[in-house]
């Protein structure tokens, strides 16, 4: 941003490229209010200061919303959804939740460069929803897949050195997930691809109890 303003002050003589640089220093300017949101809003999550709504969340809807925002805007990607009828809601905030799926699907676009499909899958599984984000990109060393999820974590590797980022969107996945008492992990092989998994518990309802008066049920709620 500074580089490119203090050329436009210094040297009139490029007045013809001056949409060219305003252009780059907007886009810079844009990718650094996103890192600074991004770590606000880690920071928060961090010290429990960033509240998770509690509703019903249909997390095939939610999976769905996301699929249908990335859809029109890489025509490289094709995103495909594999999510098994009739599931249950979990309890969690939606917007939150919309955040994560887009930041796994964010990232798997980002690390697969020459395109390529990328799945988003919601099953149960027991006591709990498990979504997966799948990609056939670049992968991730095994020595990786466990500090993906720190701060300004990136993976080392020739083939990804280009490809921008904050380093905080799985950070900020991770503490979103385990605000929700949920679990977030990732499995993936070098030039095989990676899959990000969530897993998030489904809300016990109680049982109604006997009425001791009547010997009948109450109604369920």
């Amino acid at each position: 941003i500074l580089g490119y303003s203090e050329v436009l002050q210094e040297r009139p003589d490029l007045a013809d490229r001056t949409q060219e640089f305003a252009g780059i220093i907007a886009d810079n300017a844009r990718r650094l209010n996103r890192m600074v949101d991004d770590l606000l809003d880690l920071d928060r999550l961090e010290v429990g200061q960033e509240p998770i709504r509690r509703q019903p969340v249909d997390l095939g809807s939610v999976l769905s919303e996301v699929a249908t925002a990335f859809h029109p805007s890489d025509a490289t990607h094709h995103i495909t959804l594999e999510i098994a009828p009739d599931l249950p809601y979990i309890t969690g905030d939606r917007d939150k939740l919309i955040r994560v799926v887009s930041n796994l699907v964010d990232n798997a676009v980002k690390y697969s460069p020459d395109g390529g499909p990328i799945t988003l899958v919601a099953q149960r599984e027991g006591d709990a929803i498990h979504v997966e984000v799948r990609d056939q990109g670049l992968g991730i060393p095994a020595s990786d897949l466990e500090t993906i999820f720190d701060r300004y974590a990136r993976v080392d590797a020739e083939s990804t050195r280009r490809i921008r980022g904050t380093g905080l969107g799985l950070s900020i996945a991770r503490e979103i997930i385990e605000a929700h008492t949920g679990r977030i992990w990732a499995e993936s092989e070098p030039g095989a691809g990676s899959t990000l998994h969530i897993v998030l518990p489904i809300p016990v309802i109680a049982e109604p109890r006997s009425s001791s008066a009547t010997g009948t049920r109450s109604p369920r709620p």
